[in-house]
Parts: structure tokens; sequence; C-alpha cells
């Protein structure tokens, strides 16, 4: 039995798992990237809530501000819990 190997196809299948490794990197990264912002726009509606800034550009409530931010009032609010769960040690903040 003589079996030969067609070396064009094993260099496209190398070549397809390069590239799927570095698909699931950058992947990684972005996930990370995504957890990192979500965690500091929550951080910063907190702080912007807690310390009414939203009235220093004449918002009346802080509901209007986050619409023009295009943030549902639902979302925002559920970010204000995790910060504050953050801020009490209720949640850790690890990656």
């Amino acid at each position: 039995m003589n079996i030969q190997l067609n070396k064009r196809n094993l260099s496209t299948d190398n070549d397809v798992m390069v590239r799927y490794k570095s698909l699931k990197s950058q992947l990684t990264i972005n996930v990370k990237s995504e957890i990192c912002s979500r965690l500091e726009t929550m951080k910063i509606l907190k702080e912007i809530k807690d310390n009414e800034y939203y009235k220093l550009d004449g918002y009346k409530s802080f509901e209007d501000f986050t619409k023009d931010y295009k943030l549902a009032k639902t979302q925002a609010y559920d970010y204000l819990r995790i910060a504050n769960a953050i801020e009490e040690g209720i949640i850790e903040e690890e990656f």
C-alpha cells in the first residue's frame, strides 16, 4: 500500500487552524474588553447619579440623561444595581 499526502491540503488545513486560533484569541480579547467597558460604564453611571452630575447639563432627571446615551431605563438601573453590589462587596470584580 502506497500512501501519498497532499501537501497542499495540509497547508490549507494548517492555515485554517491558524486562522481559527487567531479568531478565538481575538474573541477572548474582545469579550474581556467588553466586560471591562461595561463595568466602567456601570461605575460612571453610578457616580453621575449619586452626585447628580446630570443636573450640570440641565437634565431634570437621571432617566432623561440616560436617554441621550441610548440606555434603556431598565438597563441603566440594572447597571446601577451591579455597581452598588460591587461597591458593597457583594460582587467581586475579577479578571
